[in-house]
């Protein structure tokens, strides 16, 4: 089967030992998997970092160049910041209104 026109997507596994490795699939056309490895990496991050490293090398192309870049786990400080605002805002309500409740 050709893989001309397929796009694909890299997958972290964490294994028994604590380690991780990736997983090469198609997210287009057929579902399958290409390339399972078997190398063992100490992060998500560089087993991920791998997998797209494998598949630059084999020229297969990803959903969206920019979306593919290795996955750190991190939250990024624009979703973190205005979940905590909202949750802030959240418990001052609640609060507020527990305060009314007990006062009045």
């Amino acid at each position: 089967m050709s893989e001309r026109g397929l796009k694909f997507q890299v997958a972290v596994r964490a294994s028994a030992g604590g380690a991780f490795t990736f997983d090469i699939f198609t997210v287009s056309g057929e579902p399958r998997t290409l390339q399972v490895n078997r190398q063992l990496y100490a992060t998500p991050a560089d087993a991920a970092r791998a997998g797209y490293e494998a598949l630059a090398a084999k020229g297969l192309q990803t959903p969206d160049i920019d979306e593919a870049r290795p996955v750190s786990g991190e939250v990024e400080l624009g979703v973190f910041l205005p979940l905590v605002l909202v949750g802030n805002v959240i418990a001052a309500i609640v609060v507020w209104h527990a305060v009314g409740t007990l006062l009045g």
